[in-house]
């Protein structure tokens, strides 16, 4: 838990210097960090006012766990997708990127200052690839939203928007077809924030890399995804993160990013573990044999787990 006297650290700690190694992340949510919970609200109590507040009180929190970051040198970070309430829908009408301004530019100078990459992940709700117009319409939207945000904080292309596939649909050819399609529908400053994932269920690895060869974006490399919906067995993780990391342009997308994640032994498949076993990770990273690579770990403690890898590795 963070306390006043620590806090009051993050007031000298403008800029952090960094060569350009692995940074290792965590997604959303700061556990335990005092004053870095995000709220919400339900749709009818969502008035202008209830909004406004909404989003200052957001945006406060985004700065703390960006200030956290830094002094626990974890300089990879996901941002949450509600860190506007109804920042896609309708529901929200006020001009919050005017409103804000002031405070995204300060919170977006603090992760160019510190040398942070961040990212945004749309829900499962946002789905390009969908046969029905108004769901496609809406994942545009979405995507429009988020990259609002990457924008207001003034971050360049290599902070990314991370999407799935999306769903089957009966006719997996068609359904990429749609996909491809409607990627073009995106502003073009979306799409260069774009990249791909593999999922644990419709797209396996080699299917996405197909896929970002086609619209030329990045592939983000899931390990947990790809041990359940697996293409080639035969093939290693290293193999898929090489391959994957040709899908970078280092000048535009910035260093390779992939997804780590480990098998929580006591739920379904694909569910995230509690922790990271530190262990197990030191093999994985042993296995690259390289730094220029970032890893964003999916794990339920968040930070706490970035904090342990993160000392692992500065101990090899």
């Amino acid at each position: 838990m963070l306390t006043e006297k620590t806090n009051s650290r993050f007031i000298s700690l403008r800029l952090v210097k960094k060569s350009d190694i692995m940074r290792i992340g965590y997604a959303c949510i700061a556990v335990g960090v005092e004053g870095a919970n995000q709220r919400a609200c339900i749709k009818k109590n969502a008035s202008s006012d209830k909004l406004a507040e909404l989003i200052e009180h957001n945006l406060n929190a985004l700065e703390t766990i960006i200030d956290y970051n830094a002094a626990n040198k974890i300089f990879l970070f996901r941002i949450s997708s509600g860190l506007i309430p109804f920042g896609s829908s309708h529901v929200n009408r006020i001009p919050w990127q005017k409103i804000f301004k002031s405070k995204f530019q300060t919170i977006g100078k603090k992760i160019l200052d510190y040398k942070m990459r961040v990212s945004m992940h749309p829900g499962q709700y946002t789905v390009l690839n969908s046969p029905n117009s108004d769901t496609v319409k809406n994942a545009v939207e979405d995507l429009r939203y988020h990259s609002k945000v990457l924008d207001c904080l003034g971050v360049p292309g290599s902070h990314k928007i991370i999407m799935h596939i999306g769903g089957i649909y009966g006719d997996k050819k068609n359904a990429i077809k749609r996909f491809i399609k409607n990627y073009y529908l995106l502003d073009e400053n979306i799409r260069k924030r774009m990249v791909v994932e593999n999922d644990d269920k419709c797209y396996n690895i080699n299917e996405v890399l197909t896929i970002g060869k086609i619209i030329k974006a990045p592939v983000v490399f899931d390990n947990l995804h790809n041990e359940i919906n697996y293409f080639d067995k035969s093939k290693s993780e290293l193999y898929w993160i090489n391959k994957c990391g040709k899908t970078w342009n280092r000048q535009k997308d910035g260093i390779q990013k992939i997804h780590y994640s480990q098998q929580d032994p006591n739920n379904k498949k694909g569910a995230h573990s509690q922790t990271i076993d530190v262990e197990k990770f030191s093999e994985f990273y042993k296995l690259l044999n390289r730094k220029n690579i970032d890893i964003m770990l999916e794990v339920k403690d968040k930070n706490n787990s970035a904090i342990k890898c993160i000392e692992r590795i500065n101990q090899s």
